[in-house]
C-alpha cells in the first residue's frame, strides 16, 4: 500500500521520514526517492501493512525548538476501513466496539475516517515553482544575473 506523510516540518531528512512511516509498517526499500516528491505537498512511502491490526493515523514529532509537531498519514487506493477501530477486516457495523457499545457511541468518537483516504497523486501533472538562489543548484542562474 502506498502511504502518504502530510504535515512534514520543513528541513526533516529522508532517514528521519522513514523512521516515522515505519510506524505505518514496513517500508520497501525500492520506494521512489526524493526527486519523485518535488512540487508535491507530501511524501510518500510503499509499505507493507498488517491488516490485522489498525492502521496508524500518524505521529508526534518532538522538534528541536522544543514544539510538538503531528504528521498525517493517508492511504493511497485504501478499501473499506471500519472507523471504530481502524482495521481493514471488517466494516463499522461488524466492530466488536459498535456492537459492544451499539446504543451509546457517537460519530464524533470515531477515531478513523475518511480523511485517512488518499487522493492517488498525478506525478505527470505536478508543476514545480524554482526561486533563484533557493536550491545550491541554482548558483549558476545567480551568477548570470
Amino acid at each position: 500500500m502506498w502511504v502518504q506523510v502530510h504535515n512534514l516540518p520543513i528541513g526533516i531528512t529522508s532517514t528521519a521520514v522513514k523512521s516515522i512511516v515505519s510506524a505505518a509498517g514496513k517500508v520497501f526499500e525500492n520506494s521512489p526517492h526524493k526527486e519523485v516528491y518535488e512540487g508535491c505537498n507530501f511524501v510518500r512511502f510503499r509499505v507493507s501493512i498488517d491488516i490485522t491490526k489498525p492502521l496508524c493515523r500518524g505521529r508526534k514529532l518532538a522538534l528541536r525548538d522544543g514544539q510538538d509537531s503531528w504528521v498525517c498519514f493517508k492511504y493511497e487506493r485504501m478499501p473499506n476501513i471500519c472507523h471504530w477501530c481502524g482495521k481493514l477486516t471488517h466494516m463499522d457495523r461488524e466492530c466488536p466496539i459498535w456492537l459492544k457499545g451499539k446504543h451509546t457511541l457517537k460519530e464524533v468518537e470515531q477515531q478513523f475516517g475518511s480523511w485517512m483516504r488518499a487522493a492517488t497523486p498525478n506525478l505527470a501533472r505536478k508543476s514545480v515553482v524554482r526561486v533563484a538562489g533557493f536550491d545550491e543548484n541554482d548558483s549558476e542562474t545567480e551568477d548570470r544575473g
